[in-house]
C-alpha cells in the first residue's frame, strides 16, 4: 500500500508540474518526437540510400561485364592450350540462347569441367565466324590441334551495356572494340 507520505509527495511532483507548464508553456517536458519529424528523418535516410545504391551500380556492372570478358579470354586460351597440350582439335560452342560456352572434342562429345557460364543478366548476344553469323541457337568454333581458330567475335550484353570482343585466329590476343562494324570488319580482314 501506498502511505499518506509518499501521496502527498507525489501530488506536490504533480502541481510543480502543472505550476512550470502554467508559467512556461515551453519548459513543459516533451516525451518523444512528432510523426512529421519522424518521416522527415525518414525521407532523409531514404534519398541517401538511393543516392548510394546508384552510385555504386554502375561500377559493379561494369566490373561484372570485365569478369565476363576475361572469363571469355581465358576460356579461349584454355581450348587453345588443351588442343595443343592433347594434340587433337577440340571446339568451342557458344549457346546464345543458354549463355554459356562449352567445350567439345572434334566429334561433339562435351568434356566436363569446361565451361563458361554468363552470370545472371548477361548474355551472348551475337556471334561472326568467317561469313557467319549467330543471333540465336548455338555457333561452333573449331580449333584445331596447333591451337588456331578462325578469327570470331562475341557480342556481350548486360547490365546496361553492349561490348563486343574479336578474338585473333592466329595469336588468341582479345580485342575489345567499339561497334558491331568494327567487328564485323576485323573478322572479314581475317580471312
Amino acid at each position: 500500500m501506498i502511505s499518506n507520505y509518499e501521496l502527498r509527495i507525489a501530488n506536490w511532483r504533480s502541481q510543480c508540474r502543472v505550476e512550470r507548464a502554467i508559467r512556461n508553456p515551453q519548459s513543459a517536458i516533451r516525451n518523444g518526437f512528432t510523426l512529421v519529424e519522424v518521416m522527415a528523418v525518414v525521407l532523409i535516410i531514404a534519398v541517401a540510400a538511393a543516392a548510394v545504391t546508384l552510385r555504386v551500380q554502375r561500377p559493379l556492372r561494369n566490373a561484372q561485364m570485365a569478369d565476363v570478358i576475361g572469363a571469355i579470354g581465358q576460356f579461349d586460351f584454355t581450348t587453345r592450350s588443351a588442343a595443343q597440350s592433347q594434340d587433337r582439335p577440340l571446339r568451342m560452342v557458344m549457346d546464345l540462347g543458354g549463355g554459356s560456352v562449352s567445350l567439345t572434342d572434334a566429334d561433339g562429345k562435351a568434356l566436363t569441367g569446361a565451361g563458361v557460364r554468363m552470370p545472371e543478366g548477361f548474355a551472348l548476344a551475337r556471334v561472326l565466324v568467317r561469313a557467319q553469323s549467330a543471333t540465336g541457337g548455338s555457333m561452333t568454333i573449331p580449333c584445331s590441334a596447333a591451337g588456331y581458330t578462325p578469327t570470331y567475335a562475341v557480342n556481350i550484353t548486360g547490365g546496361g551495356a553492349s561490348r563486343w570482343l574479336v578474338v585473333a585466329g592466329l595469336t588468341g590476343q582479345v580485342l575489345e572494340v567499339e561497334n558491331e562494324a568494327k567487328a564485323s570488319q576485323l573478322v572479314q580482314a581475317a580471312k
